[in-house]
């Protein structure tokens, strides 16, 4: 008989940034030449556990915004009962399965993402 015991980690709620400054009224072919400000993606939402069995899990989140930079990746972080977040994995979409766990064991998660302004 195998029993499982998977928990996710849920991060506290970070509080959303601060709105972006307002542009100051320039002429229209001007403005159209000037590069947008770059910003890192804003934090993932915590992932949703879309599948478990007694060695895997299945996550998927909610793409962050990326303020028009776009996601490059993202970084799955793994933790293994009170063991500090290391890096598990990464995905260029919003969901991956992580495989390999050990049955009857508590695990954390966490996502970060990652865009050519920075990380979240």
């Amino acid at each position: 008989r195998i029993s499982c015991f998977v928990s996710l980690y849920r991060p506290p709620p970070l509080p959303p940034p601060p709105p972006p400054p307002q542009p100051r009224a320039l002429p229209a072919l001007l403005a159209r030449q000037l590069p947008k400000e770059r910003r890192a993606p804003s934090r993932p939402k915590a992932p949703t556990v879309s599948r478990t069995s007694c060695a895997s899990i299945s996550l998927s989140w909610e793409a962050p915004s990326s303020y028009g930079w776009g996601i490059t990746e993202y970084r799955i972080f793994l933790a293994y009962g009170t063991s500090p977040l290391v890096l598990a994995t990464t995905t260029r979409i919003p969901q991956v399965e992580v495989t390999g766990l050990v049955a009857s064991s508590t695990y954390r998660f966490a996502v970060q993402a990652v865009g050519p302004a920075g990380e979240s």
